[in-house]
């Protein structure tokens, strides 16, 4: 009520300050007291219809006074002595209720004017929002329906064989829907992928390079994983590239260029198997070139996930083994681990590296899951590293396992026992307990592994000289009877492993000393490093049927004389190994040339490191001056002659085998100069003495084990 009774007020002074006096409708000076009410109210309402001011004196409305000149006053008493106070208060009061009556009239035109307005708005807005509810509605309904229809696409998806993927395909193509046949082609994508279908009829794909042209948003909308799925299937299914190839081709580019490590890599383990195109080669290019630009690591994992994908290029590789050298510090036992395992894998020369992190690892204990320890074995093969304590924590660790027959696979079991075989490891409990666990899984060994797989578990228990387990690889040899005519290299390392082991079929070495067998396999490595080998292992089983079985082979004897010449004409002019400190200290009794020959070959193809001509005293004689003096042969027998990891020395499986042809060898005195003993002579004289010694035991006593028995007794 306050602000209604204030603006009234302040229009009534207004009124009564501004209103003409040439607007009273007569003169006031001819009216009396009584009328002066009704002439101002008239004059306020004539002055509120036309908008204008009023100006008046009461005191010259009084006296009829009226004219612009005339001078504006306030309403006093003292200017109307003749009209009483109660005339003036009541002609106050009066205007001031009227006034304000007005007022509020006006205003609450004005309000209702200003609502109607508003509700007229109002209505306009119902309207429209109407329109776009209806908008709406139908926008909706065809979003339901495409959704519909993508869904019944789909639920067809899951079931659908190639052709008919290939016909939805078609049909969403030929007709697409406003929404979803990115999706609708990713997930026939991922359907083709399981079918393992792989090849896009032309048609099919040009449909698609045709709506990605079209629709390019759609392809830069694919995240990295149906983008990464998309290539793959594309690149996997043509050796060439059609038109939608390279479009995704070229966008993997584009994508890389601002992409993560991660991203790179995905693509380019996926390019890197099928690069049969130059712009595939292009993609790969790309990928080095900003991995190069971007190599840096921030954990451990992350190194260990990059080795993985570009640890085989060699311009990155030599960076990665900076990076390595620096963070190996902060990796735990299975991070270094995995190292050694990716620097086997790549075959890394670094053997600062590689030591560094051998040593790494064994500073801590370890305690990793089976699957990890076989890779661990496979790379202290691969890499030569032989730390006995390493190894012998390993084994334990892997014992552990096999016991408790926890997280132990027939594959890592398989493949832990082949590393072992390869670097002559063959501490008992281990190999037994594995031995042991295949064994008892045979069939589904033989199931499960490839014939490459078997053939190596079956050399294994020659090469380790497991008599023992013979009979596990006896059997695995039955199964692989394929090899002699799909991989007859193979099949002769097999049947040779097993005569290590005195286990290898008469009838099946006979078969292999046949010239329908050893033609063919001599003419397909002819000229090759292999060649060599074969000669001495068909010299080897030779001598296998004669010395461990008693079996003669009377038509073969011309032609092991004709490879064992062609051997020793082949056979080196140099010492290695252990070989060349023996052959130098050797020198100062016999001296090499004049009074040594080195690399003879023997009888059944063994390589004999020394042969030299002694007197009865004894003493060597010259090479041209030996007849009638005894023959005496040094065979160098070096670390890897022997089976590792067990309190006792074992003889690996070739070893035993020479060393049971040698001993047959007749006319000649052989003596053994094995590493365990040379190693316990550190001086020059000692290990001279210890020849000499061998030299005149041999000679005096007659004996062709000299040196080799008493050194497996101690």
């Amino acid at each position: 009520m306050s602000r209604l009774y204030q603006g009234g007020l302040c229009h009534m002074k207004t009124c009564l300050k501004g209103l003409p006096v040439s607007h009273l409708p007569c003169r006031v000076s001819m009216v009396n007291a009584m009328n002066v009410q009704s002439v101002l109210r008239r004059c306020l309402a004539d002055s509120l219809k036309s908008k204008r001011t009023l100006k008046f004196d009461l005191e010259d409305v009084y006296n009829g006074k009226t004219g612009k000149d005339k001078s504006v006053g306030k309403i006093e008493k003292k200017v109307t002595p003749n009209i009483d106070d109660e005339v003036v208060n009541s002609v106050k009061t009066d205007i001031l209720v009227d006034s304000f009556s007005e007022a509020k009239e006006i205003n609450d035109n004005n309000v209702k004017l200003d609502q109607e307005v508003l509700d007229e708005k109002s209505d306009n807005i119902k309207l429209v929002e109407n329109d776009l509810e209806k908008t709406n509605d139908k926008v909706k309904l065809n979003q339901k329906a495409s959704d519909r229809k993508t869904r019944d696409i789909v639920t067809h998806l899951y079931t659908a064989n190639s052709k008919e993927v290939f016909k939805i395909l078609t049909e969403v193509l030929n007709n697409p829907m406003k929404k979803n046949v990115a999706a609708i082609i990713m997930f026939s994508i991922k359907r083709l992928t399981y079918l393992d279908e792989f090849v896009l009829p032309d048609d099919v794909s040009s449909l698609i390079a045709e709506f990605f042209h079209a629709k390019s948003d759609s392809l830069n909308k694919l995240n990295d994983n149906e983008f990464r799925t998309l290539l793959s299937f594309l690149i996997k299914g043509n050796k060439e590239d059609s038109r939608l190839t390279l479009m995704i081709l070229h966008e993997a580019c584009w994508r890389m260029r601002k992409s993560n490590t991660k991203f790179i890599m995905d693509i380019y383990t996926a390019v890197k198997k099928y690069n049969t195109t130059e712009k595939r080669r292009e993609v790969l290019m790309e990928a080095e070139k900003k991995v190069n630009e971007n190599l840096s690591f921030s954990s451990p994992d992350e190194l260990l996930e990059f080795m993985y994908t570009f640890m085989n290029i060699s311009s990155i590789q030599h960076r990665i083994e900076e990076e390595l050298s620096v963070m190996l510090y902060w990796m735990d036992p299975k991070q270094t681990a995995s190292v050694l395992f990716l620097l086997a894998k790549h075959k890394s020369k670094n053997g600062k590296l590689i030591y560094k992190t051998k040593d790494h690892l064994v500073s801590r204990p370890i305690a990793l899951r089976f699957h990890l320890l076989a890779k661990l074995f496979y790379a202290c093969d691969a890499l030569n590293i032989f730390d006995e304590k390493l190894l012998n924590e390993l084994s334990s660790n892997a014992i552990e396992h096999l016991n408790a027959n926890t997280d132990v696979s027939l594959a890592d079991a398989m493949s832990l026992l082949i590393s072992c075989s390869r670097a002559k490891w063959g501490k008992i409990q281990l190999v037994d307990s594995l031995m042991n666990v295949l064994g008892n899984n045979l069939t589904e060994v033989l199931d499960t592994s490839g014939k490459s797989h078997l053939a190596h578990l079956a050399r294994s228990a020659g090469y380790l000289n497991l008599l023992q387990h013979k009979d596990i690889s006896c059997k695995l040899t039955e199964s692989l009877q394929s090899l002699k005519t799909d991989s007859p290299f193979l099949w002769l390392d097999i049947i040779h492993s097993l005569a290590y082991i005195n286990s290898a079929d008469v009838n099946e070495v006979q078969s292999l000393l046949q010239e329908d067998f050893y033609q063919p396999l001599l003419e397909s490595v002819k000229g090759k490093w292999q060649e060599d080998i074969v000669q001495r292992k068909l010299l080897s089983l030779y001598g296998y049927l004669q010395v461990d079985k008693n079996v003669s082979l009377p038509n073969f004897d011309g032609q092991a004389d004709i490879w064992r010449q062609q051997l020793q004409e082949k056979s080196s002019r140099k010492l290695v190994r252990m070989s060349k400190p023996v052959g130098e200290v050797l020198s100062d009794i016999a001296p090499l040339e004049k009074y040594t020959r080195i690399n003879v070959v023997s009888k059944y193809g063994y390589n004999i490191d020394f042969e030299l001509f002694v007197d009865d005293l004894p003493k060597a004689v010259k090479l041209d001056e030996s007849d009638n003096k005894h023959r005496v042969w040094i065979k160098v027998l070096d670390f890897n002659d022997f089976v590792k990891g067990n309190n006792d020395i074992i003889q690996s499986g070739n070893t035993a085998m020479a060393m049971r042809h040698l001993n047959s060898e007749k006319n000649v005195h052989i003596i053994y100069v094995t590493y365990l003993e040379w190693n316990q002579s550190q001086k020059k004289h000692d290990q001279l003495h210890l020849i000499e010694s061998k030299i005149k035991t041999a000679v005096e006593t007659n004996t062709k084990e000299t040196g080799v028995e008493n050194t497996l007794k101690t």
